[in-house]
């Protein structure tokens, strides 16, 4: 019989190491995000959007299907309702860590505040968080959108216990973890594929002025090493496009019609993409510090790059490689 599972958690870190963990195992297809930023589900519940989201999972291939979000929380009973052999994992990280990934990973934007000044808009994550308008600050609303998160997962899973499970994210590389997950979800022996997939190292912290400053210090820099943008694949460049002096727009990825199509929902995917943007024209592609975590969550990508390109520039700014002779 076919399984379906859905994830959440606070963040989007450990949300995609556990995708990435149960997608490894043979014949589950599991997203994260559903790979596409057009499948975001808005905080306050949208029926149509839920029932157009079940709809992809129903047609996902493999003996286990299923997505992992941050953004599914309100949607859980729904998709029970819809689905009775659903089940549900909630992967819980330590709230100061949540709180400083996204202080770090969301600069110049604020999707808890819509009272925020400085913020921009963000269209594709504003309508996912709930807002928390009188905080006082970003890091605050932050902080509450955390303690509303958990608050509510465990009202699920008290409600739902031999459907949900709760992992904690710094225990996710373990073999008796793994097993424990495998074993809710109803994996076979044989399809399980143990493997590490989450950082547990936590990142340092950035000077209290390095917004604004170190993203136009890479701007200017990313200039300087890579002669043309119409060449480049910059990854995450929908966030850093403004920080960015090219009258020409680099190229995102993952492309489609020159349109930027979400994150590969795998390795294999994304290695395959490189090949393709290569051979229509792309001879670089560099990553930012924002997207670091990228050499983290799709290691086989970072391997290939390492071992076939040569790396023109390296600091804790900016990664840059020369996709435009081979050295393997």
């Amino acid at each position: 019989m076919r399984k379906y599972m859905l994830g959440v958690g606070t963040g989007r870190c450990g949300t995609m190491s556990l995708a990435r963990l149960i997608n490894g195992c043979r014949d589950c297809m599991v997203y994260h995000e559903l790979g596409r930023p057009e499948c975001n589900l808005p905080w306050k519940f949208d029926e149509v959007l839920a029932l157009e989201t079940i709809d992809r999972l129903r047609k996902l291939p493999g003996l286990l299907v299923g997505d992992v979000a941050l953004y599914y929380l309100n949607y859980l009973e729904f998709f029970l309702r819809r689905r009775p052999n659903l089940k549900i994992v909630h992967i819980h990280r330590e709230k100061a860590l949540v709180v400083e990934s996204f202080m770090t990973r969301t600069l110049g934007r604020n999707h808890w505040m819509t009272s925020d000044p400085e913020a921009e808009k963000d269209e594709r994550w504003d309508s996912c968080f709930p807002k928390f308008e009188k905080a006082t600050s970003k890091e605050e609303a932050i902080s509450r959108y955390y303690n509303d998160y958990l608050e509510r997962v465990t009202e699920i899973t008290s409600k739902y216990p031999s459907v949900t499970l709760d992992i904690d994210v710094q225990r996710l590389n373990r073999d008796n973890q793994q097993r424990l997950l495998f074993d809710f979800l109803e994996i076979p022996e044989a399809n399980r594929v143990h493997q590490t997939v989450h950082s547990n190292q936590t990142r340092r912290k950035r000077p209290a002025k390095r917004d604004t400053e170190l993203l136009e210090a890479l701007g200017r820099e990313l200039k300087r090493a890579v002669p043309s943008a119409g060449n480049l694949i910059l990854i995450d460049r929908e966030r850093l496009q403004p920080f960015l002096c090219w009258a020409k727009k680099p190229l995102p990825f993952l492309e489609h019609n020159g349109e930027y199509w979400g994150k590969p929902p795998n390795d294999e995917i994304a290695i395959s993409e490189v090949k393709r943007m290569r051979r229509k024209g792309a001879t670089f592609i560099a990553f930012g510090w924002p997207s670091f975590w990228w050499f983290d969550y799709y290691p086989d990508l970072a391997e290939y790059l390492q071992a076939n390109f040569v790396r023109t520039l390296q600091n804790d700014r900016l990664i840059v490689f020369d996709l435009g002779e081979s050295c393997a």
